[in-house]
């Protein structure tokens, strides 16, 4: 256990100074396309955001590619999001475990932004455009015990009145130990995207994470997040299942990020519920952004065997 502790602290040592010999001031506020940053699932997204370790379903697609080698089952994870004023968000992901230590992943990511008014420079509207984003994900992911990893590609659109594209890429990495896992995710590297002739840097974010069970049926989650574009924050969850009637398990969710501290008003906290058995999980996560109001989120996953 103390090698393995320290090998975590080294290794989070090591991870923190790379990121900041990478980073300078120069890059805070400097990214485009911040829908890549936004989550997957209900489920992580009731826990504060912190789903990089947690590799049970379709949506580690997004969290941390390594953990698409680490279920036995198939899975596919629906998520609706109801933001801002008419904005939503969509992530649809599935996941086949194809060998014993082999895992591959699909997945849709869309963010509609409603209708904006078009208008001349004298104040006339001209009529309305509808920016919206997409990415396409395929992922794959090997399982060396007591390590994963695994790899991402990303095929980026965003449309505002043109549309321009892209491909970027994520990496992970997991370590499974006695009561949890540990993990490394690189996400949305090697790439800019074109607007206009005007190249912009994508939000390139590394995220280092821990899951951890005490005890069975408690889950302690954390993320620490490190993004080219803004100060590093740190994100924490809760989960407590608890069994029903059946097979059923019903499981009350906390969490907070410190993501949003620049805001004002209620900020940070999040909740979710979740009620599942052994093909089938409907959870629910509450997000408030400050004075900018409440946003939901919403998923349903599906488990078979192969």
């Amino acid at each position: 256990m103390k090698k393995i502790l320290a090998g975590m602290i080294f290794c989070s040592l090591a991870f923190h100074s790379f990121v900041h010999a990478d980073f300078t001031s120069e890059d805070k506020g400097t990214s485009s396309l911040q829908f890549l940053k936004l989550g997957a699932g209900a489920r992580a997204e009731g826990m504060g955001s912190a789903g990089g370790a947690v590799a049970e379903d379709a949506n580690t697609l997004f969290w941390n590619p390594a953990g698409l080698s680490q279920p036995k089952r198939q899975s596919v994870s629906f998520m609706h999001g109801s933001y801002l004023d008419s904005v939503f968000y969509d992530f649809v992901s599935y996941l086949l475990p194809l060998r014993k230590n082999v895992g591959v992943g699909l997945g849709v990511q869309y963010v509609s932004y409603g209708g904006i008014a078009e208008t001349s420079e004298e104040g006339a509207v001209l009529g309305e455009y509808y920016p919206e984003n997409l990415t396409l994900n395929l992922g794959g992911s090997y399982r060396f015990r007591p390590f994963s990893a695994g790899a991402t590609v990303k095929y980026v659109r965003a449309r505002v009145r043109d549309s321009a594209s892209t491909a970027v890429m994520d990496f992970g990495l997991l370590y499974d130990w006695r009561v949890g896992t540990v993990g490394l995710s690189a996400h949305n590297l090697f790439s800019y995207i074109t607007f206009e002739s005007q190249p912009e840097k994508l939000p390139l974010f590394y995220r280092l994470s821990a899951a951890f069970r005490p005890m069975e049926k408690v889950l302690f989650v954390s993320d620490l997040n490190l993004p080219r574009d803004a100060v590093p924050y740190i994100s924490l969850g809760i989960e407590k299942s608890f069994q029903l009637t059946g097979r059923w398990l019903f499981s009350p969710r906390a969490g907070y990020s410190f993501q949003t501290q620049d805001m004002s008003g209620l900020k940070g906290i999040t909740a979710g519920l979740g009620l599942r058995m052994d093909s089938v999980s409907f959870d629910y996560a509450w997000v408030p952004m400050g004075d900018l109001g409440q946003t939901h989120r919403a998923s349903i996953t599906l488990f078979w065997d192969n």
